[in-house]
C-alpha cells in the first residue's frame, strides 16, 4: 500500500465504518475516484492550514529570539518547496 493510500484510508476509515455498521456488512468498501479525490482534497487543505498555523509560530520564535540565518535559511527551504509543488500543480 502506497502512502496515499495509506492516508486515504486513515481520511475514510471513519466514513467506511459508519457505512459498515449501518449496513452490517463486513466487506471492503470500493472507493469511487471522486470519493478518493474529495478525501485527499480533504487532506490538503488541512496539510495547508498546519502549514499557515506553523508558519506564524516560527515567525513568533524568530521575532523573539531575534532573526538569525537559521530562521531565514528555514524559511527558504519552504519556499524552494513550495515553488516545487506549484510547478507540480500548473
Amino acid at each position: 500500500m502506497s502512502a496515499a493510500e495509506a492516508r486515504d484510508d486513515a481520511v475514510l476509515a471513519p466514513v467506511a465504518a459508519a457505512v459498515l455498521a449501518a449496513s452490517g456488512e463486513k466487506r471492503r468498501l470500493v472507493r469511487s475516484p471522486r470519493e478518493v479525490y474529495d478525501a485527499r482534497s480533504a487532506s490538503v487543505a488541512a496539510r495547508l492550514e498546519s502549514i499557515r498555523v506553523r508558519l506564524e509560530a516560527h515567525a513568533k520564535r524568530a521575532a523573539a529570539n531575534g532573526s538569525g540565518w537559521g530562521h531565514a535559511g528555514d524559511l527558504g527551504h519552504v519556499d524552494q518547496v513550495l515553488e516545487e509543488l506549484e510547478e507540480f500543480l500548473r
